[in-house]
């Protein structure tokens, strides 16, 4: 799993996310069930986060007997609160989780770097590469954002926001690319696969209406937090945070309501657009930007 920040840093920001995604899925799955993967992963995360001018921890946690970490780098504000960004570092067992979600964990990489000299007068900014979030689909609490959002409650840490990037690799403006859970969801969902969601619980509508706002530009952002679509949209790293009173959003392209890959081996570094993952970071970090200013 080599990776780009032993050698020269990309100036395109597209070509930085594609090595990142590359570094990460190019070898096979990240798993508990294949030696090392995980362990290299975190490397990858934290030597990015270091290239980027950020000091990044690994904060442990066990499931089932096994060991697992997040990966955490951090810059305080000025008025002690957090905006938490999260992006899960695994992928299931039999896939290379490029789209799910090597992306995620390369934009969080290409924020740090975006961020690390922002000046931060109001909340500060915390970036957690979580792991084990795969399992989270037999077990709820085996994430690592159960983890990190059971410590942030133990120090008593106020949250602003917690924003989970899973699945921002797919757009297709096509009709009937976008499929839905259900067919009372179709006004939300709509039937074209051409936007970003904001998925979450409804007590994170106002939220999910700022960023929209915010991140607007030329690629279509859609808040999806109606109470219909709840089990769906707080599935994930989000979903800890939800149930913790925190304003939580997952930012995703839908993930199997879109992604023809999703969670198959042959969803590899190929099925990732460099130039589409840049505009996505783009519209995040407008979001950001935003947020941190309140």
């Amino acid at each position: 799993m080599a990776g780009m920040v032993a050698g020269v840093m990309p100036e395109d920001p597209a070509t930085r996310l594609l090595a990142d995604v590359r570094a990460l899925a190019g070898d096979g799955p990240r798993h508990a069930g294949r030696a090392g993967t995980l362990e290299r992963t975190r490397a990858h995360v934290a030597a990015g986060f270091a290239a980027a001018g950020w000091t990044a921890r690994e904060e442990a946690f066990a499931w089932r007997g096994g060991s697992f970490a997040n990966v955490v780098a951090e810059r305080a504000g000025g008025d002690g609160s957090w905006l938490v960004l999260l992006a899960h570092l695994d992928s299931v067992a039999h896939a290379p989780g490029a789209g799910d979600n090597a992306a995620g964990v390369a934009a969080l990489i290409e924020l740090a770097r975006r961020f690390a000299a922002t000046p931060l007068p109001g909340p500060g900014l915390r970036l957690v590469a979580s792991d084990n979030e795969e399992a989270m689909a037999v077990d709820p609490h085996a994430g690592g954002s159960v983890a990190h959002a059971a410590g942030c409650s133990a120090r008593g840490e106020r949250l602003r926001a917690a924003l989970a990037l899973d699945g921002l690799v797919w757009f297709d403006r096509r009709w009937g690319t976008q499929q839905a859970p259900a067919w009372w969801l179709r006004p939300w969902f709509g039937w074209r696969g051409d936007y970003l969601a904001l998925a979450g619980d409804p007590s994170a509508t106002a939220l999910a209406r700022r960023l929209a706002a915010a991140m607007a530009g030329p690629l279509p952002i859609r808040p999806i937090t109606t109470r219909w679509a709840r089990p769906w949209a707080i599935a994930g790293d989000n979903e800890a945070f939800t149930l913790a009173g925190v304003p939580a959003l997952r930012i995703c392209d839908t993930d199997r309501w879109r992604y023809p890959y999703w969670h198959r081996a042959d969803d590899g570094p190929g099925m990732v657009d460099g130039a589409v993952l840049a505009t996505v970071v783009d519209a995040i970090a407008r979001g950001i930007s935003s947020l941190l200013k309140e």
